[in-house]
């Protein structure tokens, strides 16, 4: 890990070889897709394995560092609503601190203001037969989309209660090409002394011109660009994402903070991004919620085909990339 200041705006940006991180996907970077095909009774010997091995998964509590947040079924769902297996005493979601802090601890106050939200204690979906069959964020349901993002919101006034943070960013990466670390389903929350630079640009543009949400969006409609709409709540495909398949949700209604919607609207807004998680399913993709004074609330989602951390607007491309183009164009593969 390498944190870089801008010696103009005084801002921290970290940087990290993600081909030396460690996984727990059992497989390594770069390594071939192929898989022998198991027989159910090995493939049921492999994913209890799998799971003991997994520090996100019940009963590995301790492989964590220490919890600050757990809610459990009891509190969130009727007992016909818990999953099979599982109880109201079972927790649904923990959080703790990053062991990595994204944002060095001297920046923040000599506190580690990077946080891990697991989001559901299931590894694998309902009857999975391979190791592909991982449980993804979209095929929570609208319910406990809401919670997840209402124990976000908790983490979120944590970090805010510390003097030194500036910005809050909640984000997440799903699946090993979107640079993900871990199978199990997880979100970050991350504390920052600084506005994160997309969020500051963001700011800084709408400042210049407070129509200009309302102007895209009219013109995505004209060029059926939009996916959803809800009149003051938008996804599109965005013309103008990091990458070749993105999209945004844009809440033209809600400006400012996300801690500061009320239950109804919270709730709107959940549930049109339970829609679009669920609608691109177990793909791998990497997704920030953006909010801010001076903004309306937003998600941006991208797709992921190469592995490369996107933080906040700062992307870590691959070290080996040039190699890889290099290669295929020798090569002349496409």
């Amino acid at each position: 890990m390498v944190w870089m200041k801008n010696p103009w705006s005084g801002t921290l940006t970290y940087f990290n070889e993600i081909h030396k991180k460690q996984y727990g996907y059992g497989v390594e970077r770069g390594a071939s897709n192929s898989k022998p095909q198991l027989s159910q009774e090995e493939f049921h010997k492999q994913m209890i394995e799998a799971k003991k091995a997994c520090i996100f998964c019940p009963g590995n509590e301790e492989k964590t560092t220490s919890e600050i947040l757990k809610v459990t079924y009891g509190e969130i769902f009727d007992d016909a609503e818990i999953p099979h297996g599982l109880t109201k005493d079972d927790w649904v979601f923990r959080a703790f601190h990053n062991i990595l802090p994204r944002i060095p601890e001297i920046s923040t106050g000599g506190k580690n203001e990077s946080y891990v939200v697991i989001e559901d204690p299931r590894h694998y979906q309902d009857g999975a037969k391979s190791h592909d069959d991982l449980l993804f964020t979209g095929a929570l349901n609208a319910k406990q989309t809401y919670h997840l993002i209402k124990t976000n919101i908790e983490i979120v006034k944590m970090a805010y209660s510390n003097p030194s943070v500036k910005s809050v960013l909640i984000r997440k990466n799903q699946g090993l090409s979107s640079g993900a670390s871990q199978p199990h389903i997880h979100n970050q929350v991350m504390g920052a002394d600084h506005y994160f630079p997309d969020i500051l640009q963001e700011m800084h543009v709408t400042e210049l011109d407070p129509q200009i949400w309302q102007e895209c969006i009219d013109c995505f409609r004209e060029e059926r660009w939009v996916v959803e709409d809800e009149g003051d709540i938008v996804t599109y495909r965005s013309p103008f994402g990091k990458f070749p398949m993105s999209f945004d949700l844009v809440y033209l209604s809600a400006w400012g903070m996300l801690h500061d919607l009320d239950d109804e609207r919270l709730r709107r807004f959940t549930d049109a991004f339970h829609r679009l998680l669920n609608d691109l399913g177990p793909i791998a993709l990497d997704y920030e919620i953006h909010h801010g004074i001076g903004i309306p609330i937003h998600l941006h989602i991208n797709s992921r085909q190469l592995t490369y951390a996107n933080i906040g607007g700062t992307i870590n491309v691959p070290f080996d990339m040039n190699e890889r183009l290099l290669l295929r164009r020798r090569t002349g593969r496409e």
